[in-house]
């Protein structure tokens, strides 16, 4: 036998290996109780793969008993929990000490001593409440006893049809049928991702409906499982509690299933799904519910297929219905719902003024009545820098507006366009995302007799621009020095020219044209026009040389071709 390093006799290296032989089973003993509690909880140490047409889906874990017995969503209903084997029940004897916490056993049984057993299984919570207190008073003398439920159950339950992982999955008696969905990956909505691959075979699964499951007990009840119901309107009766050994059955999506049209006032209009026994409040929380308040008499529905022949039409009082506390009527498959709502009120225009106001923002107005000289006021009037004679009014240019498309349209067609077309996209490039509202904010503001005249009516989403004070006028194109300079009063464009150092040699002289600030149009002045601030002067460049070498070359060559074309006539 080997020697062990520190180990000198047979007895001791006996012993090291059983003492290595102890760890090693107590590890395999240990992760073989985690695999155990892996299956009792529902779940899988590795997912199953599962593949789509591009991706690998991720399917969440399974939730932990544990936190599911945590995570109640609201007070127990006592008319509707049913009691099964291993609620834990607490059981209290008033004028005593008394104080007992019992399972439920697998039988369905309730056992105390001293005192017959009752059968509460399978019963709602208040009526197990009922049958114990009656037996169990009789024989106690009268005494009371005060019963309530400390724990819920767990149970296993199945569910198959279009989810990632159909099977059996232990949850509680508290929890609903989204629950063991939500256990099984969720329902397969996507049609590419419904190839599977799981135990070394391939399959295909159908799309989920989101509103044809059913959930059958072991008593042979049978509940409808309303999913998009549920998820839009949070209605419980949509999303019944599970109860032992429940199946979960998830039917496929059919495109040639009945469907019902729904439209109006709610938050999803559509076509959805029809399934038996839908009633007309059913579907509008199907849809979302109603998103502004109804009309009286505002609910049409068209039954059965309104075509060829045309189905016959009800109309009803849904404010009446929902005081009422009932559904509604029947719906038939292929009908048509219609909710009116009451008309909304014309919401009050706005506009927005910005720039040199002491209060710039948004302002409400009476379209069509309200003034310049008014919205001015309600934004407390000018600062001390505003250029009011360079105030502006203008609308932003939508998508669809004539100018947009006309410019688009002109543009796609470059080489046939004529001069008018060209002209027009010139004009319509100046101001390329608004256009402008002629205003005279000089008159508008002024101390003539035709201010009031000038003081234009404005419409919804105007905006009102007031700029800063500008004491400069811009010289630009062939001058000897182009740029910006100081406002100078009573000078002309010739005087600006002079100051800017007069004309470039390739100046058209005779071509000056002037930009107002206000108007941006391009003018011919004369010396007697008032140059303001802001204003624009250009000296356009002279027109290029004529190239006569290349007017002989065409020349030439067109009279080649008149030679040939003469020679031919004769010739034919």
């Amino acid at each position: 036998m080997a020697k062990i390093a520190g180990v000198r006799s047979p007895i001791g290296v006996t012993a090291v290996m059983f003492g290595v032989a102890a760890v090693l089973l107590v590890v395999h003993a240990a992760f073989a109780q985690e695999n155990l509690e892996r299956k009792r909880m529902g779940l899988r140490s590795k997912p199953p793969e599962v593949l789509g047409v591009s991706d690998i889906i991720e399917i969440p874990m399974r939730t932990p008993l544990e936190e599911a017995l945590e995570a109640l969503d609201g007070l127990i209903d006592p008319q509707s929990y049913r009691v099964g084997p291993g609620d834990q029940i607490a059981i209290s004897f008033r004028g005593s000490d008394l104080f007992f916490q019992v399972h439920v056993t697998p039988e369905g049984m309730l056992i105390m001593p001293k005192v017959p057993m009752v059968d509460i299984g399978g019963m709602t919570f208040a009526d197990a409440v009922v049958k114990i207190k009656r037996e169990w008073e009789e024989v106690l003398s009268g005494k009371t006893v005060d019963i309530a439920l400390l724990e819920v159950r767990s149970l296993r339950a199945t569910i198959s049809g279009p989810v990632y992982y159909p099977g059996m999955y232990i949850a509680t008696a508290a929890d609903r049928a989204s629950t063991l969905i939500d256990l099984a990956g969720g329902l397969i909505h996507d049609q590419e991702l419904v190839k599977f691959r799981r135990y070394r075979r391939s399959f295909s699964s159908p799309v989920a409906s989101s509103r044809r499951a059913f959930l059958i007990h072991n008593d042979g009840r049978r509940e409808h499982v309303d999913v998009l119901r549920y998820e839009r309107s949070g209605s419980k009766d949509a999303n019944p509690m599970l109860t032992e050994g429940a199946t979960l059955i998830i039917e496929p999506y059919r495109e040639d299933a009945p469907r019902v049209q729904i439209a109006g006032g709610v938050l999803y209009p559509g076509d959805y799904e029809w399934v038996e026994e839908d009633r007309l409040l059913d579907l509008i929380e199907v849809a979302g519910g109603m998103i502004n308040e109804i009309k009286a008499d505002s609910v049409f529905v068209r039954h059965g297929n309104p075509y060829p022949a045309g189905g016959e039409t009800e109309a009803l009082g849904l404010t009446e219905l929902l005081e009422s506390g009932e559904r509604g009527p029947l719906i038939e498959p292929w009908s048509q719902i219609l909710i009116r709502t009451v008309e909304r009120p014309r919401m009050l225009a706005s506009v927005v003024v910005e720039g040199e106001v002491k209060f710039p923002g948004g302002y409400g107005i009476e379209e069509g009545v309200t003034t310049i000289s008014e919205v001015i006021e309600m934004a407390g009037g000018f600062t001390g820098d505003a250029f009011v004679a360079g105030g502006r009014v203008w609308v932003l240019r939508q998508t669809s507006d004539f100018m947009n498309m006309e410019t688009t349209r002109i543009d796609s067609s470059r080489i046939g366009r004529t001069r008018i077309e060209a002209s027009f996209n010139r004009t319509a490039s100046r101001w390329p995302d608004r256009d402008l509202v002629p205003a005279d904010f000089e008159k508008i503001f002024g101390d003539g007799t035709d201010a009031e005249e000038a003081d234009i009516a404005l419409f919804d989403k105007v905006v009102i621009s007031i700029p800063s004070k500008m004491m400069s006028v811009m010289v630009t194109g062939q001058v000897v020095n182009p740029g910006y300079y100081a406002y100078m009063e009573n000078w002309n464009y010739r005087d600006y020219i002079r100051k800017a150092g007069g004309f470039a040699s390739r100046a058209r002289r005779g071509s000056v044209r002037l930009a107002k600030y206000m108007y941006s149009v391009w003018y011919e002045p004369s010396k007697n026009d008032r140059i303001l601030p802001g204003d624009t002067i250009f000296v356009p460049e002279k027109l290029e040389d004529v190239d006569w070498t290349s007017i002989r070359g065409v020349l030439s060559i067109l009279t080649t071709a008149a030679t040939l074309a003469l020679f031919f006539l004769k010739v034919l």
